[in-house]
């Protein structure tokens, strides 16, 4: 069998199979299945990794396989309505449109270059280097070593200053008065730099500059970095 690598950050392509009675209970999606899973694990994340038979053969004839990686970092829930999403996926008339949905709303942002974005494609090269090892889950034809690519480099060390928290994004807000206003609607990614030259807007403890590419009358949450 030859190899197509599919997206890591795509809708799923199939499921993955975990028993053959699971497989029986999906009836007509049962064709979906792919094979069964492996699961790896980081410091910071958890992943799980399975290939699906792509619809399409190739030019030659041969069937094409696609890995597929299912992964969340630890300090994340794994869904914010877990118990809801699991009902709906139940209820729904296809179980694999329905998984794509729930998994989407679940999604949290990971900005290209933070340490989040770092500890996911970590694990996810963790996954990748997991299914690429004989002996394979499918029939394939030996993968070469280098098939999942270079290791991730983790991020250089932020300088030190006033930038926004390390994890996730961070509502930016007016200023009215001297206080917190109504959200912008926009938010600021992390580590993003302050401009901590302007007085501070407080909010209990919790201290708002502007972004020092932002207009001062704009402002997120913001932390000093040693």
């Amino acid at each position: 069998m030859a190899i197509t690598c599919a997206s890591a950050h795509a809708d799923f392509s199939c499921l993955p199979t975990t028993t053959a009675t699971q497989a029986a209970a999906l009836g007509s999606e049962a064709a979906t299945l792919g094979s069964a899973v492996v699961q790896v694990e980081t410091p910071a994340a958890q992943a799980e990794g399975w290939w699906c038979l792509l619809p399409t053969p190739l030019p030659d004839g041969k069937r094409s396989y696609a890995p597929q990686y299912r992964w969340n970092l630890k300090k994340y829930p794994t869904h914010p309505d877990l118990a809801g999403a699991f009902r709906r996926v139940i209820a729904a008339p296809s179980l694999l449109a329905a998984v794509n949905v729930e998994m989407n709303l679940a999604k949290i942002p990971v900005t290209s270059g933070t340490q989040d974005a770092y500890e996911r494609d970590l694990v996810i090269y963790t996954a990748c280097q997991a299914l690429a090892k004989p002996p394979y889950l499918v029939p394939i034809d030996p993968l070469p070593v280098n098939w999942c690519g270079t290791a991730p480099v983790s991020p250089a060390p932020v300088p030190p200053g006033w930038r926004t928290p390390l994890y996730g994004t961070f509502r930016i807000y007016t200023v009215v008065n001297g206080k917190l206003g109504p959200s912008t609607g926009r938010v600021a990614t992390s580590r993003a730099l302050c401009n901590a030259t302007v007085p501070v807007v407080l909010s209990g403890t919790a201290k708002y500059y502007p972004l020092a590419s932002g207009p001062v009358t704009e402002v997120t949450l913001c932390e000093l970095v040693p």
